[in-house]
């Protein structure tokens, strides 16, 4: 089975129950390593200071922050007074629409199951209350010695823990002192891309997307194994048109996109919409 990323419990007002946390996704992506190019060894990173001009070991090291050009030293007495004892409670503060959370703010995702079958049924009801009532539940947490901040999510397989990024964090495009100048969308404009929008929708089979470069680099180590050449990467025309009119873009846009829909057969076990 394979290891929960923490074990915690849930409060949700005067009722707690225990859950594990799993990450939603693996790191099962290919990388490319630095070589020794005369034996094919891999390299390795040494602690070396430039200022001393040797190599350190732990005990040479100390944490700091830097401030206006200045170090800040940390002894680790002085960093167990900052960070907090670990409490991997998710304390439920206040429940939300999931409209009022900004898709910049989130981090990781984690599947949120009971952590025993005695867990079950608290965890079956907050589920389906969050469900019901179409809402998110804001839970701040601890783990790795941090205090996290993020939504608890009702989905068809139970609850989904989003982390979330905190405000100070969080850039805005007026924190970037750039903007974008409002712009005069013709009545027609507006109707054709509606359209459009309306054209290209149609049901999400999200394992259609796969990672291309992932996928280039696995027959590439196949084919260097095999001592074959790497296949060229095939460039594809971008579409060119002479219709420079908008208008006349989007009615184009359109008659293509139903070509394309009209040459994919839905298959007949698909069911549209979600329980």
């Amino acid at each position: 089975m394979t290891r929960a990323s923490f074990v915690g419990a849930i409060q949700w007002a005067d009722i707690e129950f225990r859950i594990k946390a799993y990450v939603t996704t693996t790191d099962s992506d290919l990388a490319l390593h630095q070589l020794h190019r005369l034996c094919n060894t891999k390299i390795s990173q040494h602690k070396y200071c430039q200022q001393c001009t040797r190599y350190l070991t732990d005990e040479d090291l100390v944490k700091a922050v830097q401030v206006d050009g200045k170090w800040v030293l940390f002894s680790p007495s002085d960093i167990a007074k900052v960070y907090p004892e670990v409490d991997t409670r998710l304390v439920v503060h206040e429940t939300i629409t999931p409209a009022e959370v900004a898709p910049n703010w989130q981090d990781k995702v984690y599947y949120i199951i009971p952590a025993e079958d005695i867990d079950a049924h608290v965890y079956a009801l907050l589920s389906r209350s969050l469900r019901d009532e179409h809402r998110y539940a804001v839970v701040t947490y601890t783990t790795y010695k941090r205090t996290r901040l993020g939504v608890l999510c009702p989905s068809q397989e139970g609850l989904v823990l989003h982390s979330l990024h905190y405000a100070e964090s969080t850039q805005t495009l007026a924190s970037l002192d750039v903007s974008i100048e409002p712009t005069k969308l013709s009545a027609q404009e507006i109707t054709l891309g509606r359209q459009l929008v309306r054209s290209m929708t149609r049901l999400f089979v999200y394992g259609a997307y796969t990672d291309v470069e992932q996928s280039r680099l696995r027959t590439a180590v196949l084919a260097k194994s095999a001592q074959k050449e790497i296949a060229e990467i095939v460039s594809v025309e971008r579409p060119t048109s002479s219709v420079m009119n908008l208008a006349e873009r989007l009615k184009l846009s359109i008659t293509e996109v139903r070509k394309k829909v009209k040459k994919v057969k839905p298959s007949p076990t698909r069911k549209r919409g979600v329980k």
